[in-house]
């Protein structure tokens, strides 16, 4: 089994050492475990206000340093991939372009986590939601959310369907969004994870949902699984859910990502449920 979506102290909305998480994953015995921090993005003006979720610039080449050197000493244990989570604003397609490609990544997150000036997945700024319209927020997120597959960055969308988190849901259908949605995935060989970390929040449902998930399978979209943890004891946080999912919908295998590059591992041959519970 595998977890992709990890982050570190470094975004300075995490906890816990990175060796911490690491020996988690070790006693859950997964096969493959991705660190996925924030990258900088003081390059984008519409995110400064958001700085201190993200890490310094001055720190990046530490943590790209730091993983690769734990990917050594944990060699024989765990395969320690190197990512990165990377909020997109395609007005900066090209500074991004830039920090990405001067660092050895394995794969890269691209996510939506601001519409605006909002930062609509914040309890802090929860109120806010009560002055939008929500077929409109979901409109305006999916639209990004598009821009962001067709931008060539990013291998894996996170959290999918991020806007439900605090339980505000779409009166609107927009299966026809999702079946566009996915069929450009599909195009660009993008990968789209299961995130557990909804169940946390008031969603109390996993990113994307079981409908969205079926659209996915049905286009021949890839999945792969991320706990998105913030704390060493959320790293494969219910993924026995997560798996049985994957499984009732069909999926046969799932995708993970060294040097950019595709690679697959069967769901039959994942760690016993029993063990990720």
């Amino acid at each position: 089994m595998l977890d992709l979506h990890i982050h570190t102290k470094l975004c300075g909305h995490a906890v816990g050492e990175m060796e911490e998480y690491i020996e988690v994953a070790i006693n859950k015995e997964f096969e493959i475990f991705g660190f996925s921090d924030h990258l900088p993005h003081e390059h984008i003006p519409a995110l400064k206000p958001f700085i201190h979720l993200s890490m310094p610039e001055n720190i990046l080449s530490h943590y790209v340093k730091t993983v690769l050197e734990l990917k050594e000493k944990y060699s024989s244990k765990l395969d320690i991939l190197l990512g990165i989570e990377v909020d997109y604003d395609e007005n900066y397609e090209n500074e991004t372009r830039k920090i990405l490609s001067r660092h050895p990544f394995d794969y890269a997150i691209g996510s939506i986590h601001v519409l605006g000036d909002w930062l609509f997945d914040s309890p802090r700024q929860i109120e806010e939601w009560n002055n939008r319209v929500i077929d409109e927020v979901y409109s305006e997120y999916y639209r990004n959310i598009k821009k962001l597959i067709l931008s060539g960055l990013f291998n894996i969308v996170g959290h999918l369907d991020l806007p439900k988190k605090f339980n505000h849901r779409p009166r609107q259908d927009f299966e026809e969004t999702m079946l566009d949605l996915a069929k450009n995935l599909k195009n660009e060989g993008m990968v789209v994870e299961i995130n557990i970390s909804g169940l946390r929040y008031a969603a109390k449902e996993m990113y994307p949902s079981k409908n969205i998930l079926s659209i996915l399978k049905t286009e021949r979209v890839d999945i792969t699984f991320g706990s998105d943890a913030h704390e060493p004891k959320q790293v494969g946080e219910n993924f026995s859910q997560a798996l049985r999912i994957a499984q009732k919908l069909n999926f046969s295998d799932f995708a993970y990502f060294k040097n950019r590059k595709k690679l697959y591992l069967p769901l039959n041959e994942t760690t016993e449920l029993s063990v990720l519970s």
